[in-house]
């Protein structure tokens, strides 16, 4: 019934031509090979719809996938993170709202239902805070001028403190974070706020 309204929707535009329709992953695998799909519009409930991204990635390198779904915990978009879908629909949204998307992404944008982008920033900002528990509060502020690309004099010099206590500051946190220098620790730092 959801597949049926997905496509009377689609097809209402004019611009839109919906080439295929799978009920499954392995339905999906199947087709990929013989089409030339501009976007993959992939419902979360689909049975190891998460995990057949990636082989998406392989067959149809290009194209886009936009995610339908009526969930928006974290536990179904915690796995969605680092899967490089280009758009999340909610189900429930009104038709012109899959419409709106599908033109969106097709133009090589992203797009994302608001409580799906909250819900991200959400995830993000518990990463971060994650993060930065391991940190002592000092850890935190020398890891924080860091950031802002000063090096460890004009750190010492910020915090009065001597540049060997700062460069030992940085071993500390470096370790912390299980990286091996300053720029994966702010790459790190980075990744866990990529969906803000």
């Amino acid at each position: 019934m959801v597949r049926v309204g997905v496509r009377h929707t689609l097809e209402r535009d004019t611009q839109i031509q919906v080439v295929a329709e799978v009920g499954d992953g392995l339905g999906l695998l199947k087709a990929l090979p013989g089409l030339r799909l501009d976007i993959l519009l992939m419902d979360l409930d689909m049975p190891y719809s998460v995990n057949l991204i990636p082989n998406v990635r392989v067959c149809s390198p290009d194209t886009r996938v936009i995610v339908l779904s009526g969930h928006t915990e974290a536990r179904f978009l915690q796995p969605l993170r680092d899967q490089a879908i280009s758009g999340f629909v909610i189900k429930e949204e009104a038709p012109e709202r899959l419409l709106q998307a599908v033109r969106v992404v097709y133009d090589g944008e992203t797009w994302f239902s608001h409580a799906v982008s909250r819900a991200f920033s959400g995830l993000a900002r518990a990463d971060r805070a994650g993060l930065m528990s391991k940190l002592t509060p000092r850890e935190q502020q020398i890891f924080e001028l860091m950031q802002k690309a000063l090096d460890n004099a004009a750190i010492a010099e910020e915090l009065r403190l001597s540049k060997q206590t700062v460069r030992r500051y940085a071993t500390v946190i470096y370790e912390k974070l299980g990286v091996k220098n300053r720029i994966q620790a702010i790459v790190e730092a980075d990744n866990a706020v990529s969906f803000n």
